[in-house]
């Protein structure tokens, strides 16, 4: 007989509450500014304690967070802060040797040796120290396996009596786009507890709030906040603010007038569909669609319609390809690629096409566009970079023609003007600026850092710049013709 004592047996099963950790979108590339480099990334040689069957109930506490990234009990963390320790520049001797010196403070490895971290720690210091500890704090904090409480968003009017009811309540709480704390008070979202939560949360709606901030009646950007004379007229068929003088040409696409449920049942099939089309689209595409429902709330009254293009487009799991029987067009032989739609809610589409744009304009396949209920938008596409300047410069000129607006964001304020610069430059005479380069007011509040230099900081959707191809006015000069 065994003189052990045994254990009983609820105590030996390990039970671990189920959690849900939102996916991870893929990394964006904003700090592409040379070719790729073909660098090893020096592996570990033992296996880190917590990398056993075990680690996968590994939780941080909100009291925990700070841990060096060479050490940190996260895998992907301690292979990120590796592959700093190669890629990295010391900023003492601008030198690419190898940063093995790891700040005590920030956790990041900042220098290439003891030595030249004191010759430079007063600058870190005062510069940079506090923003890569908040980076750290906040990496350790999405892999910590807590609840995300602060991604529950409010749900969307769907039935009839659901959009009714809101069009009751619409006079008395109307959304407020003055910055990313109002928007969420009058969205009536659940309270965010702390700075981080925020961070994390304005990360993924950047990219929504971005384009309502934009097109809505109560947009931020008007006549005396860097809205031009043409972005007035040009943004007037979409948002009913803009400008009462061409109200009657067009009739309000983003805000029509409030219907009774009778009414809705009626037009509900004739209200005109708002295409958003998200050129180059990368990590927006794999966004959570529930996200992007956001868009339906905003602008609960007409059916949106959302072009997820570009070769880096994630198709999403519940994506499928249009029938062929009901839309031959989009299943022709030796046309293009297939592509894959998705409707996350009865008012919203949203498509991806893994092909570029040019060659599917050339395939006619959007035309006709209209201006009125067509828009684009570039989220960082890095219209100066080399390597990526040949794909937009037969792509810019297309775009002009449909006279559609178009907004391009940046995560720098260097990189926002070579942007300009660029499009300018080339294209200078034939385009109308409607909104002028400035900062995002639903930029992304997490703050991020440049692999390669650990003092460049950048944000999501920082800033943003509108234009369109140049309009001529008709003149009432019967001599002209």
């Amino acid at each position: 007989m065994n003189p052990s004592p045994r254990l009983p047996f609820r105590i030996c099963i390990r039970r671990s509450k189920p959690t849900w950790n939102p996916p991870q979108c893929p990394q964006r590339r904003f700090l592409k500014t040379s070719p790729k480099l073909s660098v090893t990334v020096p592996q570990e040689n033992t296996p880190h304690p917590l990398d056993s069957e075990n680690s996968k109930h590994l939780r941080l506490t909100q009291d925990n967070l700070f841990h060096p990234l060479i050490k940190s009990p996260i895998l992907k963390l301690r292979q990120k802060g590796m592959a700093i320790k190669s890629l990295a520049v010391c900023p003492t001797s601008g030198l690419l040797e190898g940063n093995e010196f790891t700040c005590p403070n920030c956790g990041f490895p900042t220098h290439c040796s003891e030595e030249h971290y004191k010759l430079d720690q007063e600058r870190h210091e005062r510069h940079t120290c506090d923003t890569l500890r908040m980076i750290n704090e906040d990496l350790h904090d999405i892999h910590s396996g807590r609840d995300f409480r602060e991604f529950t968003l409010r749900g969307i009017p769907i039935t009839l009596d659901e959009i009714d009811y809101v069009e009751k309540l619409s006079a008395e709480n109307m959304l407020n786009f003055t910055n990313w704390d109002h928007i969420l008070f009058t969205r009536s979202m659940e309270m965010i507890s702390s700075e981080r939560s925020l961070r994390h949360l304005t990360n993924l709606l950047t990219y929504p709030y971005t384009i309502a901030s934009v097109l809505h009646e109560n947009s931020p950007y008007h006549i005396k906040n860097r809205l031009t004379i043409e972005g007035l007229t040009s943004m007037a068929g979409i948002s009913l603010c803009r400008c009462m003088l061409i109200v009657a040409i067009r009739q309000n696409a983003l805000h029509p007038a409030p219907q009774g449920i009778d009414r809705l049942r009626e037009t509900d099939v004739n209200t005109p569909t708002v295409r958003i089309f998200i050129l180059g689209a990368r990590s927006e595409s794999s966004l959570p669609r529930y996200f992007w429902e956001q868009l339906c709330f905003v602008f609960h009254r007409v059916p949106l319609v959302l072009y997820m293009i570009g070769p880096e487009a994630v198709v999403m799991p519940n994506a499928f390809q249009p029938r062929a029987d009901v839309e031959p067009l989009y299943v022709r032989e030796n046309y293009r690629r297939p592509i894959w739609r998705e409707n996350p809610n009865r008012k919203m589409s949203i498509e991806t096409h893994e092909e570029k744009f040019q060659v599917l304009h050339d395939e006619e396949l959007f035309q006709p566009f209209d201006p009125y209920t067509d828009v684009f938008f570039l989220f960082s596409p890095l219209f100066h970079v080399n390597e990526l300047s040949s794909d937009w410069v037969p792509v810019i000129p297309q775009l002009l023609k449909t006279k559609c607006s178009i907004f391009v964001t940046d995560s720098q304020k260097g990189l926002m003007q070579k942007t300009v610069d660029w499009v300018m430059s080339r294209w200078g005479g034939e385009v109308d600026e409607i909104l002028q380069p400035g900062l995002n007011e639903f930029r992304s509040l997490k703050v991020e850092v440049d692999l390669f230099d650990l003092d460049s900081f950048h944000q999501k959707n920082m800033y943003i710049w509108g234009f369109r191809g140049k309009r001529y006015q008709v003149q009432d000069n019967w001599a002209l013709l």
